[in-house]
């Protein structure tokens, strides 16, 4: 064991020696080694000739528990070692990392402000420490804000409206939730930063702008009551819960957002909504727009759709069978099928342009609404559970409505019942008819 070590001590002076000198030096061979080369590995064979070596270069295999450390103790600690490592004269410093606990097995260098992967493998973005700058610069970035942070001396983990997780393994504290709802924000700068969040409340403030694109990890987004143009979530595809409703959006495009389950962006501006295949999906509210179509066809599991106060000329719901709740009021709908929609219970399509209304497959209907359109005649007969009954101001005369208590031994039973007034047919001048009474 001696003479090995002194074999290796004596190696050692000697290539200090050679760098001295020639500041190159030649390990496994005679060779001089090549032009430009501070160090060249050969291997000499049994022949005696020097060949470019065949054996590989082990790097120092280490267990790396930190990927960003800010202190020279913390550097040597990293990678499972001790004392202080100074982390500017440390730069370049590469390991193998053999240990996939917390990061991916590969090959890392030095920065000097963190070890980066020479490999193709995916590192978790950022740190604490990235998550904290990235708080102080939203902070910062919105100097009337009304937080109440210590963002200089506070714990960043206390912070209202902040939760960290800790990684049980390496930990590493990380920024999961975001809640800043009614604290006078006019700035998004920083929230991209934080790569880890999965929740963001930002809603009821004055943000024109949001940059979400870097936040993959996003599970819910929450910005309603701002005035925001533009919303891209086509790079969270992870993204569950939108609610960007009262803003000033034009276009939503939720293509790549396959997992959605629901969705609120009622009072916009939006002329385009492109919902794609949401097998999920069971909640929108797009009402109060300007939306002249919108595709529900591969949402099968929708639920709940209000799209009342649009420019909607025709809706397809025969792929919707699970509705429940369906307001369409104040569209341009000349026509409304809802025959396959028979758990419905919910119905208001009032203020469109119908002719005709055929709810006799719709028997758990106990809300329906239809005033202001252009009815004759419905057939009540079938919907025995409804509650309440709202038909003015259609083309219907006294026989018609009449017949609403004589077909319908129900009737009487409608807690809240609304028929008159009427209009003249192909008028919009309103008649004199009398409701049919009830004891």
């Amino acid at each position: 064991m001696k003479t090995k070590l002194l074999i290796f001590i004596l190696t050692i002076l000697s290539l200090l020696y050679c760098l001295s000198i020639n500041a190159q030096v030649t390990i496994g061979s005679y060779e001089k080694p090549i032009a430009g080369a501070l160090l060249d590995l050969k291997e000499q064979t049994p022949s005696g000739e020097n060949t470019t070596g065949t054996k590989g270069f082990g790097l120092p295999r280490v267990n790396l528990k930190k990927q960003s450390p800010k202190t020279p103790s913390a550097l040597s600690a990293s990678i499972g070692g001790s004392g202080d490592w100074g982390l500017e004269e440390h730069v370049g410093l590469t390991v193998f990392n053999n240990d996939p606990t917390c990061y991916p097995i590969g090959v890392y260098v030095w920065s000097g402000q963190k070890w980066t992967s020479l490999g193709k493998q995916q590192i978790e973005d950022g740190s604490y420490e990235s998550d904290v700058e990235a708080l102080k610069l939203f902070y910062n970035s919105n100097p009337s804000n009304t937080l109440n942070w210590d963002i200089e001396n506070g714990d960043p983990t206390a912070f209202t409206g902040t939760i960290w997780a800790k990684d049980n393994i390496c930990g590493n504290h990380r920024l999961k939730r975001l809640s800043v709802q009614s604290s006078n924000i006019t700035s998004d700068r920083g929230i991209n930063e934080m790569s880890q969040l999965t929740h963001l409340s930002i809603t009821s403030n004055q943000l024109t702008s949001l940059n979400v694109s870097a936040n993959r990890e996003l599970i819910n987004i929450y910005c309603s009551g701002n005035s925001i143009t533009s919303l891209d979530v086509s790079q969270n595809t992870k993204l569950l819960d939108l609610r960007c409703g009262n803003n000033q959006i034009g276009i939503l495009d939720l293509t790549y957002n396959l997992d959605m389950t629901r969705l609120e962006c009622q009072n916009n501006v939006l002329t385009t909504l492109k919902i794609g295949n949401k097998k999920d999906l069971t909640y929108i509210s797009c009402g109060t727009n300007r939306l002249s179509s919108i595709d529900v066809t591969q949402s099968p599991n929708l639920v709940y759709l209000w799209a009342a106060t649009n420019k909607l000329t025709a809706i397809d719901l025969t792929q919707n069978i699970k509705l429940t709740t369906l307001a369409l009021l104040g569209n341009q709908l000349t026509s409304l099928n809802v025959a396959l929609n028979k758990s419905l219970t919910y119905l208001v399509c009032s203020q469109n342009q119908l002719k005709a209304l055929d709810v006799t497959q719709n028997t758990l209907l106990a809300t329906l609404r239809f005033g202001y359109n252009q009815l004759a005649a419905i057939d009540i007969t079938q919907n025995t559970l409804l509650t309440e009954l709202t038909c003015d101001f259609n083309w219907m005369t006294q026989s018609d409505l009449d017949n609403l208590k004589a077909n319908n031994p129900n009737y009487c039973n409608i807690a809240s019942r609304k028929v008159t007034p009427q209009y003249i047919p192909n008028t919009t001048t309103s008649t004199s008819l009398v409701a049919p009474t009830c004891p």
